[in-house]
């Protein structure tokens, strides 16, 4: 006997066929995992054409134990004849994406923003990555490791343009399926907070008259956003001085 194929998805077909055997007699069939137990609907009898070839389907239920199987096929008629043909099924559930965040959302120029998803998989996670489209609408991929913390992957991201990032997640299992939340991207942001103080060489101007205004080195206190005129009067004859 043998398959079309010697490895399959949960919720595949398996296509057996066989020859040799009795014709127009009855075949015992029979599908067993790890060659112990019988999936449902095994075993079972398929009746031989005239020529001695047998054909049969498994349709494989999506819920199905990933691993080793084992199909048999035993001529009622002979016993002595028989064959086995070993397959497997594998995996056909992809990763779930939990969640994707960008932390903090809003940053600074050059400065790092983590972007965290949490990724889980019926029987194993192999790679996560972000897709990250830049303000221009450049994009790139970055890796996200394993941060050691049940179901969280993350890495650090470098934000050098002002403006608008948006990134989605796209993970895959050790199976090799696939999944992604390009469907439903989040976004972070690039922002940049100046301050510039400035004071003028005089406190009054006429008009007309050009004001030139220049920058303040050094401020005791920053936190003074204002400067205010005072008068200092001297009331005893004395010259004023230092002031």
């Amino acid at each position: 006997i043998w398959t079309d194929n010697e490895s399959y998805k949960q919720g595949a077909t398996v296509h057996i066929n066989g020859t040799g055997f009795t014709p127009d007699g009855n075949v015992t069939m029979d599908i067993q995992y790890e060659n112990t137990t019988s999936v449902s609907g095994y075993p079972k009898n398929v009746t031989a054409d005239s020529s001695g070839n047998i054909t049969d389907t498994w349709d494989i239920p999506s819920y199905q134990e990933v691993g080793n199987y084992v199909i048999t096929a035993v001529d009622q008629t002979d016993p002595s004849v028989n064959d086995s043909e070993w397959i497997s099924v594998t995996d056909a559930t992809p990763p779930q994406i939990n969640s994707a965040d960008a932390i903090p959302q809003t940053q600074g120029y050059g400065r790092n923003i983590t972007l965290r998803a949490n990724v889980t998989d019926n029987v194993g996670v192999e790679t996560v990555r972000a897709n990250i489209t830049y303000p221009d609408g450049n994009w790139t991929w970055l890796s996200l490791p394993y941060s050691g913390t049940q179901d969280i992957y993350e890495a650090n991201f470098t934000a050098w343009q002002h403006g608008d990032y948006s990134f989605w997640i796209w993970a895959n299992d050790t199976s090799g399926n696939p999944t992604d939340t390009s469907g439903n991207p989040k976004n972070f942001y690039t922002r940049a907070n100046a301050t510039i103080t400035l004071k003028t060489y005089e406190d009054s101007y006429g008009t007309n008259t050009d004001a030139t205004l220049q920058p303040i080195d050094e401020w005791w206190n920053s936190s003074w956003l204002y400067r205010k005129a005072i008068n200092v009067a001297e009331n005893n004859g004395s010259n004023l001085v230092e002031y």
